[in-house]
């Protein structure tokens, strides 16, 4: 723990000077709208990150966890995972905030190893995504109907099989000793303490500041830079003709909902009803386009939004780590998904 804090000393010391130059240069060459746009944004995701970790604190100070943490047991026992992963695991159907930062602090206070945090902390996307995509899922489905579901159904599939495959490589890679006591690392402990209401207000409120703080320092100049760079065009693609055979998937009209969904949910599922009643499209179109926006949509939200506040919450680097992985391996999946489509329906 010395070392580590030893390795990571001089970064700490030199980013707040990196920080503060990333911010002004983005401040000066930008244009108000721009960056009152971003500035507001970033204080969105502030206060969400700020929500959920006072929510996770509170779940664990009062001692609530341990009545629910029972349910993911099972998962957490198979990857021969400890108790806090499932505590956490539980959290993320709540919020994937609280559910992170439930597991840095456990690996700050040295009861999670690094390998334990970091294969917990892969496992959290599946309930996360899943519980907050449920909001959208019934208004689309009950939109455009069974294209919805089947565009949803690959995407819970993918959700599994990423927790499937995390949990396998946590089980191969636990130490031998770890095979042993298997049981006794994940069972639910029963003498947690159990804060009364102003304490674990008070102590869940000063955890939330701390934890601000440090999203603020990190957050801010790499959400700024990344937002100043898409509005600059940095990562727009440039017209190519297409490949043949892709003519099919990409015609004007599905162009149209792609534009949509990257746009939201809600939006595309509108305009692909009205272009499913007059058959402009087909079913199987429209969730090939569904997935290639997944596609499109993985690294820009991942740069934007995941990545800034990963490296907030996790202890050095490991953020970058865990969001390089999870996103990656959906990337990997939503494209061999896209494949799949064109291959057989082509």
């Amino acid at each position: 723990m010395t070392e580590a804090k030893k390795r990571h000393r001089p970064s700490r010391r030199l980013w707040p000077l990196v920080a503060a130059l990333i911010c002004g240069g983005v401040a000066l060459n930008s244009t108000w709208r721009e960056l009152g746009r971003s500035v507001i944004t970033l204080l969105q995701i502030l206060f969400e990150v700020g929500l959920a970790c006072f929510i996770g604190s509170i779940l664990e100070y009062r001692s609530w966890l341990r009545f629910i943490s029972f349910l993911a047991a099972p998962l957490t026992r198979y990857g021969r995972l400890p108790a806090g992963c499932a505590a956490a695991f539980v959290t993320a159907v709540v919020s994937g905030n609280a559910a992170a930062m439930m597991l840095a602090e456990q690996r700050r206070a040295a009861t999670l190893s690094r390998r334990e945090m970091i294969f917990g902390a892969l496992c959290l996307n599946a309930p996360a995504m899943i519980s907050f995509s449920l909001t959208m899922m019934f208004p689309v489905v009950g939109t455009i109907g069974i294209a919805g579901a089947i565009y949803y159904g690959i995407t819970y599939a993918i959700s599994l099989a990423m927790l499937l495959l995390f949990l396998l490589a946590a089980r191969i890679s636990a130490p031998q000793a770890a095979t042993t006591t298997t049981a006794a690392a994940t069972a639910v402990p029963t003498t947690l303490p159990c804060y009364d209401w102003p304490t674990a207000l008070r102590k869940a409120g000063r955890r939330t500041m701390v934890l601000l703080g440090r999203v603020m320092l990190i957050t801010a100049p790499l959400y700024l830079l990344t937002a100043f760079a898409l509005q600059r065009g940095f990562f727009r693609l440039g017209s190519h003709p297409l490949p043949s055979g892709w003519e099919r998937w990409l015609t004007p009209e599905t162009g149209t909902i792609l534009a949509a969904r990257l746009g939201g949910m809600l939006s595309a599922a509108g305009i692909t009803a009205e272009l499913l009643r007059q058959h402009q499209v087909t079913v199987i179109q429209v969730v090939f386009v569904f997935i290639l926006g997944n596609i499109v949509n993985n690294p820009l939200r991942t740069l934007r939004r995941s990545l800034p506040v990963a490296l907030g919450i996790y202890p050095g680097y490991d953020g970058a780590l865990i969001v390089g992985i999870q996103s990656g391996l959906r990337l990997l999946l939503n494209i061999v998904a896209a494949a799949a489509i064109v291959i057989f329906f082509g």
